[in-house]
């Protein structure tokens, strides 16, 4: 007990496993006290510690009535530190004498295992043949609808092999119309961008003005008298200061 115990514990536990890995088994008890005396066995840290143990453990914590988390990780869990001691000490006389039973009993249980297994394979044997007894049943009756099937479908495509011919010349003469109005919508819309291009207008001789804030000038009252501007010719840019604005009466 006290500030250390957990470090303590956990630090055996580890020990042991390192440098004593062969052990039969590690016990780790404690005699009884108030919760205060057990608490470091119920710490997270020793109950890591007891379940990665590769020794096998026993935990012995306390009395009775008291049940910590490390004894609930260990391999065993006895009441009292001294029936811990009893476990330890038991012969293996008991084991020897109930060996024979327990195998016995684990070759009835994997017989008994193996004909389960047996007679379900054999049921679902059963089953698929039965099946595929009454898949082949209508085989017949099948090829009988296939083969009229087809003759409907032979029947039917000669009549549409017609109409497929006439419509396919439909369709032909559908797709030519369409695509000279295509290529005549595309041409105008050519033409449009071409003429709505401002490049083509700066080359023609014409300027976009840009006030100071960069917004392009549509009417006098985007300026004002003094204002720095910028107009965009082709090729460049000319900065200029306004010093007069004079507006035009549209006719």
């Amino acid at each position: 007990e006290g500030a250390r115990a957990v470090e303590d514990v956990t630090r055996g536990i580890r020990w042991f496993n390192e440098h004593k890995p062969d052990l039969d088994v590690l016990v780790i008890m404690r005699g009884g006290g108030s919760l205060e005396d057990l608490q470091a066995f119920d710490n997270e840290k020793v109950a890591r510690a007891v379940f990665a143990s590769s020794i096998p453990t026993i935990c012995s914590i306390g009395h009775h009535r008291d049940v910590t988390i490390a004894s609930l990780t260990g391999d065993v869990e006895t009441s009292t530190p001294s029936f811990a001691a009893t476990v330890v000490n038991q012969s293996w006389s008991r084991l020897e004498r109930e060996l024979p039973t327990r195998e016995q009993g684990l070759m009835h249980a994997y017989e008994g295992a193996l004909d389960a297994l047996r007679a379900k394979a054999e049921t679902s044997a059963q089953e698929l043949i039965r099946f595929f007894e009454r898949l082949f049943s209508r085989a017949d009756e099948f090829e009988a609808r296939l083969a009229a099937e087809f003759r409907s479908i032979v029947a039917r495509n000669a009549e549409m092999t017609a109409r497929g011919t006439e419509l396919a010349r439909f369709a032909l003469q559908r797709f030519e119309r369409l695509a000279r109005e295509s290529a005549a919508r595309l041409g105008w819309l050519e033409a449009h961008l071409k003429s709505s291009d401002p490049g083509r207008n700066l080359r023609l001789g014409y300027s976009i003005l840009l006030s100071s804030s960069g917004k392009v000038v549509k009417d006098p009252e985007g300026i004002s008298i003094g204002e720095r501007i910028t107009a965009r010719i082709h090729r460049g840019e000319v900065d200029a200061s306004v010093e007069r604005i004079r507006t035009i009466e549209q006719q």
